[in-house]
């Protein structure tokens, strides 16, 4: 009995959870991609002041990736993708107090704010202060991601956010060390050109009853592309969203003008155009409850590079389905 009693109490201690997502996306100017996604979260009780969570992914493709030929015409890239099944261990950190801080250390997703200037999984610690005023700061690597188009060797950030009445209020700098890229038109390749630091400001509110409207407004101190802008902006535009009851539903729209001197990896599943200057354009969509646990999402983006005439459209599709 006493040897059952332990066990129950330490099967408490450990929740298992997960997510499938079916994705599918098609785009005008690129290759179509479908896959299914498992995610299995590990989730276990130290003490009171600390936790462990550990997320394994895997990934199986369904379509051969494609690349445009000396006619324009999207071919296979002969690598043979479809089929293709990859499990890894994709975050396994640490979280807990440490006097009066919260403390977040190992492999773990870093979204800073939006995602509009970043959204990466991090190696690294992030430390986060206070309840009224949230002051954070963190410093990691890139794990196994990319920023713009190949890992940074360190990234910084701080950031601060807090309520003012009705408003939603955040400020956050960005410094990723070999990270500033230009494109070398001859090659076609990344030229790494140092540090790129970038800050951003923003504020939501509810406009109406479940209306929120959001706006961003971000910078970098340096011209890696001088043939865009160092400003960028963001507003944000949603209504409702999906939650628990089945029939509940959200609308959401979205105008991005992000030049890439302003953003380092954004979360938006949009044409980024990173060799391209940047990118410019809207996203509309909707997610809705179809079941317990069963997620529709749908997406629609159009965006263009802020350098030439290149442009892209893209239906995103997803059903995600939770246990």
């Amino acid at each position: 009995g006493v040897r059952v009693a332990n066990l129950e109490k330490k099967a408490d201690n450990v929740k298992i959870t997960g997510q499938v997502r079916a994705r599918y996306q098609s785009h005008e100017e690129s290759e179509d991609v479908a896959d299914l996604r498992t995610r299995l979260f590990v989730n276990g009780q130290i003490n009171d002041n600390w936790s462990y969570t550990g997320m394994i992914e895997n990934v199986q493709t369904f379509t051969d990736q494609k690349v445009k030929n000396d006619k324009g015409d999207l071919v296979s890239d002969g690598k043979g993708n479809a089929g293709e099944d990859k499990t890894e261990l994709k975050r396994a950190y640490l979280n807990g107090r440490l006097g009066g801080l919260d403390v977040v250390v190992g492999r773990y997703n870093e979204v800073v704010s939006t995602g509009n200037v970043l959204d990466i999984d991090a190696d690294g610690v992030k430390v986060s202060y206070g309840k009224d005023v949230k002051v954070s700061a963190s410093v990691f690597k890139a794990a196994g991601d990319e920023v713009t188009a190949e890992p940074s060797d360190r990234l910084y950030v701080a950031g601060v956010e807090s309520q003012i009445g009705v408003f939603d209020v955040y400020a956050n700098y960005f410094k990723a060390s070999e990270a500033g890229l230009t494109f070398d038109a001859k090659t076609g390749k990344a030229v790494v050109k140092g540090d790129k630091e970038v800050y951003n400001v923003g504020l939501s509110f509810d406009v109406a009853k479940d209306l929120n409207l959001g706006y961003e407004y971000m910078w970098g101190d340096k011209e890696y592309n001088k043939e865009v802008s160092k400003d960028g902006y963001v507003v944000s535009l949603a209504y409702k969203g999906a939650g628990e009851e089945v029939g509940s539903y959200g609308l959401h729209a979205t105008y991005f003008d992000q030049p890439v001197n302003a953003f380092i990896k954004a979360t938006t599943d949009a044409e980024q155009f990173t060799g391209k200057g940047g990118y410019e354009g809207f996203g509309v969509g909707m997610d809705y409850t179809l079941a317990k646990n069963i997620t529709l999402e749908v997406n629609y983006y159009d965006t263009e590079a802020k350098v030439g005439n290149q442009d892209d459209q893209l239906i995103y599709s997803a059903l995600l389905f939770n246990f």
